[in-house]
């Protein structure tokens, strides 16, 4: 398994990886941190899954996911983070996310990446599924027009009925315009044929499990059409009736064709070389005598060729011995089949189906030879394959899917459900479920009223979606959404009502976990900011005590007394503690001080403001600032927060100038859509970016120890860029100066 993780912390991407290991999981990973590494990762590893923190300077894991649905990448994604909001993990998960794992759990990553890739899989198998299914139900269709044939099927034990498309035309329907059930098919019989119509299939449902017959129908007044009509019956183990196959093909010209070759003997050969079937004339050897185009046409032989065929140069070698003892007794006077069918082969060796009505020719009482019709039924036998198959693809999707259906009338009861919901009712409702019964008798008490309310609105064509909690076996208990969609024909006739239903229990347990650690995260904040809170305030005093103490002391002790070291030492300690406590004070005041106004700030008298306060420090060198607020100069933001952020930035330039160069530090504005960027350049000694720039804004990090400092200033420089609402970019590189990129929401 390939594995991108995009990460910029070392120790974290080591954590990640050793979590992987550990879990016997066989993986190839690679670690990027930034935006330009993450699109070439993509390109070059072809990930099977993508593993993304959140917390990146310059990139985030929203931008990432954005990045891949406009690559049309379809690749599972799971944010790996140390903390996140319920906000942002609907918005990843909205974006496609299939997980996110919180750093101090990563014990649960290798399941995560092993569920998603697996539903990732599963996701591609069913699509591609679901694709061959309709294609075989658009070749059954054009083959049913292209050969003149169509299906109907019965299922009297749902008492489901259906003709296909070609079926309707055949008896001269418009599709769906009647009910597919016999009285309509009995309506278009011909009156001369409806009794031995009735006859023969009252016999056939008594007594047999196959049968054939012709008739002819009146698919309109004045025009009369003949249909041959196979039939398969299937019955249950009591010979009860269950199922009902049935197929007819129109063979109107072929009948047509007959009749006129018996009027008319001079039109006989022309008749038979133009009829839809082949015929052909074979004597007692087998020998063929006599064949019309068709039947050459059908296997591909001239009629030079044809003169010296016999049985088994077109017959299949799978059916040549079945074929010709078939014959044989035919030639003896014994019992053999006059309609079946058998598997042809062309002269190019193409295999082909034949469907063939044989009869015996008697010359001066004898026996001479068979006279036969031939139809090529491949397409036929095609489309029956491919129906078959169409029924049993798509029963195999009904009965596996995490999905469950029921099916009910417009009574509200059920007609057929599939396994996922007969397990449910067995499992959840521990209740075994019947067709014909009504369905909200399987639900209790409130559930009910629920169910039944949501049946009625969806026969008033209303669809309606529900959750409800259920005990469960052992009384564990799960969720289920409930789904409610009335059935509507062509005429919106609603015809029954379509239940699904799906397990969200592992949605609703993470919710209410992810509802359990956002409150078990505020109250951590909470104990924090009360403890850093007493350290900063309860400290003061003591502190500012002790320093006042060792100043008095420090007083009355002259240079050379032995305590003099000690007291000094004792008084620098202090003071470091006091300055610690006042970073301290000043990083919680950052997050106090965001519930402040905004007010409308003007940059240039804010830059001339900090010039005038700079400029009054003795100490402070001599400096030039240049400004370019042309783009923009006035914005809506906390005053406080952008008057610290120049403060800051500015000072930074200033005290990590070049030794023996004027500091000079260029201030520009730029509009980026609805932001403004606040561009800050300096000619200072630069920070080399490459060991240093994944440490820069962190606390208590210096790069240049020849200049005082604590390690705090760009820290707070970034955290009120971000409680702002905005973004800071650092470009730098030894003796190349600074450029820091602040974007800012305009309002």
């Amino acid at each position: 398994m390939n594995i991108l993780l995009l990460e910029d912390d070392e120790y974290d991407a080591e954590l990640v990886v050793a979590t992987l290991k550990r879990s016997g999981l066989q993986f190839e990973i690679r670690v990027v941190g930034d935006k330009k590494e993450f699109l070439d990762a993509i390109e070059a590893l072809k990930p099977d899954v993508i593993l993304s923190d959140n917390s990146l300077p310059q990139f985030s894991a929203v931008i990432a996911k954005r990045l891949l649905n406009e690559k049309k990448l379809d690749i599972p994604f799971i944010l790996v983070t140390g903390t996140t909001s319920d906000e942002f993990a609907v918005e990843i998960m909205k974006e496609g996310a299939a997980d996110y794992v919180l750093k101090d759990r990563l014990s649960r990553l290798p399941s995560a990446i092993s569920q998603a890739v697996h539903h990732h899989q599963h996701k591609i198998e069913q699509q591609r599924y679901l694709e061959q299914v309709i294609k075989n139900e658009a070749l059954m269709k054009l083959s049913e027009s292209l050969a003149q044939f169509g299906i109907w099927e019965v299922d009297r034990t749902l008492g489901l009925y259906h003709w296909s498309d070609e079926y309707y035309r055949i008896l001269g329907y418009e599709v769906g315009s009647v009910s597919p059930k016999g009285e309509y098919f009995f309506a278009k019989v011909h009156p001369e044929d409806l009794d031995f119509v009735r006859q023969t299939i009252n016999i056939a449902m008594l007594k047999l499990q196959q049968y054939e017959f012709e008739c002819r129908i009146v698919p309109e007044p004045g025009v009369i059409k003949y249909i041959h009509n196979k039939i398969n019956i299937n019955r249950d183990h009591e010979n009860n009736v269950n199922h009902i196959y049935g197929f007819a093909m129109d063979i109107t010209q072929r009948r047509l064709a007959e009749v006129s070759a018996a009027k008319s003997e001079l039109n006989y050969k022309r008749v038979l070389d133009n009829i839809m079937d082949g015929l052909m004339l074979d004597d007692v050897d087998g020998k063929l005598v006599y064949a019309n185009d068709q039947f050459l046409k059908i296997f591909g032989y001239s009629k030079d060729e044809a003169s010296k065929l016999s049985i088994e140069d077109y017959v299949h070698p799978d059916f040549r011995t079945q074929i010709r003892e078939q014959h044989n007794n035919r030639i003896k006077g014994l019992k053999a089949p006059t309609i079946f069918e058998f598997q042809g082969i062309r002269s190019d060796g193409e295999k082909i189906w034949v469907e063939v009505r044989v009869s015996k020719v008697i010359e001066h009482g004898r026996i001479a030879g068979t006279q036969a019709a031939l139809r090529d039924v491949t397409a036929a036998k095609v489309a029956e394959e491919l129906r078959q198959q169409s029924e049993a693809n798509l029963k195999a999707i009904f009965d596996n899917t995490d999905i469950g259906f029921v099916l009910l009338d417009t009574n509200l009861k059920i007609k057929s459900y599939n396994h996922y919901f007969g397990r449910f009712a067995s499992e959840i409702l521990e209740r075994k479920i019947y067709t014909g019964k009504h369905l909200s008798i399987y639900f209790k008490d409130d559930k009910h009223d629920a169910v039944n309310s949501a049946l009625q609105q969806a026969l008033k064509k209303e669809s309606s979606e529900h959750e409800s909690e259920f005990a469960g076996s052992e009384q564990q208990k799960k969720w289920f959404s409930l789904s409610y969609n009335a059935i509507i024909n062509q005429n919106n006739d609603v015809l029954g009502v379509l239940v699904t239903l799906r397990d969200i229990t592992q949605k609703k347990n993470m919710i209410l976990e992810e509802k359990r650690i956002k409150n078990e995260l505020i109250r951590r904040i909470n104990d924090l900011e009360q403890f850093a809170y007493i350290i900063s305030h309860n400290l003061r005093a003591p502190v500012a005590n002790i320093l006042g103490l060792t100043s008095l002391i420090t007083e009355r002790l002259t240079a050379d007394d032995e305590f003099y070291n000690l007291i000094n030492s004792l008084s620098d300690a202090s003071n470091k503690m006091d300055v610690v406590l006042n970073d301290i004070n000043k990083i919680l005041t950052i997050n106090k001080d965001i519930s402040e106004n905004k007010e409308l700030t003007n940059l240039s008298q804010l830059t001339e403001s900090i010039c005038g306060l700079l400029s009054k420090n003795a100490q402070m060198p001599r400096f030039i600032i240049t400004t370019d607020y042309m783009a923009i100069n006035e914005i809506y933001t906390i005053r406080s927060y952008i008057h610290s952020i120049y403060l800051n930035l500015i000072s930074n330039s200033i005290k990590y100038r070049k030794e023996h160069e004027e500091p000079v530090i260029n201030i520009a504005t730029k509009l980026k859509g609805n932001n403004i960027q606040i561009i800050f350049k300096d000619n200072g000694i630069g920070i080399d970016m490459e060991r240093f720039g994944k440490k820069v804004f962190r606390l208590y990090n210096r790069f240049h120890m020849h200049v005082e400092g604590r390690g705090i200033g760009l820290y707070m420089v970034k955290s009120q860029v971000e409680l702002l609402g905005g973004t800071i970019i650092l470009n730098s590189a030894p003796n190349q100066g600074c450029e820091m990129i602040v974007e800012l929401p305009i309002n």
